[in-house]
């Protein structure tokens, strides 16, 4: 810009010169070395400083490609955020987000999980030390103080409290409006690297003092080795190629032969019939349950020939398992039956579709009573309740779900759909009703969407909820274990279906992992099978306890859950 008349022209200054009348030369942090180079050093309190700007700022990291950061932008436009934010590449993976307020940070990184164009992005914490080859081991963790005296159920107490174990985040609806004085939750920043602190110590002023115990509702694997989620160290792939490689490197003499070990499957296939049916055929073929009611065991003196089929071979129409229950057709590899689907051709269910499906549950009820259920099923579901010592019993014609349940419970089967039987109990001793849902979810992303859409409207009920059975789909990718990508579209689905229906996920004790399978690329483990419950159905209790038990003859792991409620005198 030229200069008024009369006025000297501004002297030209260089960079430095700018430099240099912004900084002072006592804030340059003096040049060192160190093993050979030039180095510098900050203190905590200089990290701390520079840091601060950065305290609500999030990693997202993406398992495969990420979307372009104009879909991502969009997508968090979309969110509705309260204040605004910022979105800036760290690499081809990674994104940084930091949020000026921090109900977003604690929003965002609460749903741990995001799906943004078919790619599914977790979330972590940012920390000074972030590289993108390790994962951050604080992670959001919900806490819970059983038995803490009401007068100390405040939020600035149990912030106070809560501090010695984590940076507090926030204090559950529950527990801020007392409804639940028996046990406070409130959600901390974790550190799953370090020792956790299994209990605290009270002062409680004149009246003494209290040791409280402290109850950690789902804290994620973490592998100290590899610095990621998923896994711990023991059971870390990454040293597991570590240590073959050291073996791949000794010397041919110094190797000891292994003897090769042929494990058989735990289920005999048998080759079906060549007939292969046709859509002419169709309105004549026999339902699956006639397998069932047809098929004889084999005696214990005969011996069938022992076939393995091939691994790549479909398991569809052309084998019959060796209880006779005909495979559906299938694209999905054996233990891994989710992968690769895609949400086609859903269904939108609404609210007048409830009404059709207890009026068809009515009707199979009907049919019960007319004893036209197959001769079989009726004939084991008796024989089970008589060997295992239950009063009553229902077998699903549907979805292949059994219920048993002791003379000390009533149950009402309301809803009998094709993943799940929807069921009214009351727990006599408790006189406590609550809906019961068992759930058997089907191989499909596409058919397990109609399951969220059909789940989400019997959930709108206001009795307690209680969840329980086989999803075949995990929430989040710390709940599998193996060498394949799993579909992360599915994931997001059912992740989504929690957080929307406000759901609690507790955690497990025990092993986390309760499907096993075999893929074509190896050995998978996952967490299929779990228990689901809204906050009223928690409420109840004043203790909580999953335990998943060993496995048996099945590739699934059973669950227990177990709870009891101190101001009842009766049996759990």
């Amino acid at each position: 810009m030229t200069a008024p008349p009369g006025a000297a022209s501004p002297p030209l200054r260089s960079f430095a010169d700018i430099l240099s009348a912004s900084s002072t030369p006592s804030a340059l942090r003096p040049p060192e070395r160190f093993k050979g180079m030039p180095a510098v050093s900050f203190s905590d309190d200089d990290v701390n400083l520079f840091a601060h700007k950065f305290r609500f700022a999030l990693v997202g990291k993406f398992e495969k490609s990420q979307p372009p950061m104009a879909d991502i932008r969009k997508t968090f436009d979309l969110i509705g955020f309260g204040g605004a934010f910022t979105l800036r590449l760290l690499d081809q993976r990674h994104i940084l987000m930091n949020f000026d307020h921090e109900a977003d940070f604690q929003r965002c990184w609460l749903r741990k999980t995001w799906s943004i164009k078919g790619a599914l992005m977790r979330v972590f914490k940012w920390t000074p030390d972030f590289h993108p080859d390790m994962e951050s081991p604080i992670v959001p963790v919900w806490i819970a103080f059983e038995g803490l005296p009401a007068h100390l159920q405040d939020k600035r107490v149990i912030y106070s409290i809560a501090n010695l174990i984590g940076s507090p985040l926030k204090v559950d609806s529950s527990t801020l409006l007392h409804n639940r004085p028996s046990v406070a939750r409130v959600c901390v920043e974790l550190d799953v690297s370090t020792t956790l602190t299994n209990q605290v110590w009270i002062n409680n002023g004149s009246f003494g003092g209290f040791a409280q115990k402290v109850t950690y509702e789902f804290i994620p694997p973490y592998c100290l080795g590899c610095r990621k989620f998923g896994h711990l160290k023991s059971e870390c792939s990454a040293q597991s190629e570590k240590q073959q490689h050291d073996t791949r490197r000794e010397p041919m003499a110094d190797r000891v032969p292994e003897r090769l070990i042929i494990v058989p499957p735990r289920k005999r296939w048998r080759q079906a019939a060549s007939h292969v049916t046709t859509p002419e055929d169709a309105p004549n073929e026999q339902p699956p349950q006639a397998c069932l009611s047809s098929h004889q065991p084999e005696s214990e003196n005969s011996t069938a020939p022992f076939i393995v089929p091939d691994a790549n071979a479909p398991l569809g129409a052309t084998l019959i398992d060796d209880q006779g229950v005909r495979r559906a057709p299938s694209d999905s590899q054996p233990g891994h039956l989710s992968d690769g689907d895609e949400l086609l051709n859903v269904e939108v269910y609404s609210p007048s579709l409830l009404d059709s499906w207890k009026e068809a549950s009515k009707m199979f009820a009907l049919k019960l009573g007319g004893n036209k259920q197959d001769n079989y099923v009726t004939d084991r579901l008796l024989q089970m309740i008589t060997e295992l010592g239950f009063s009553d019993g229902f077998a699903s014609e549907t979805s292949k779900i059994w219920l048993l349940w002791s003379a000390d419970i009533e149950v009402e089967v309301v809803l009998d759909s094709e993943q799940f039987v929807c069921c009214t109990i009351n727990y006599l001793p408790w006189q406590f009703v609550f809906s019961f849902l068992a759930v058997y979810g089907k191989h499909t992303r596409t058919e397990r969407a109609q399951l969220w859409a059909q789940l989400s409207i019997v959930l709108g009920g206001s009795l307690p909820v209680l969840l329980s059975g086989d999803f075949n789909v995990i929430s989040s990718l710390s709940e599998y274990r193996g060498s394949s990508v799993p579909d992360t579209n599915s994931i997001s689905d059912f992740s989504s279906f929690i957080c929307d229906n406000n759901l609690i996920d507790l955690s497990v004790i025990g092993n986390q992992y309760t499907g096993h399978g075999i893929h074509t690329t190896g050995p998978v483990w996952k967490r299929l099978d779990r228990f689901l419950m809204n906050a009223a159905f928690r409420d109840v209790f004043t203790d909580v306890r999953i335990v998943v038990l060993a496995r048996t003859t099945s590739d699934h792991a059973p669950i227990l859950l177990t709870g009891s409620n101190d101001a009842v005198s009766c049996p759990k």
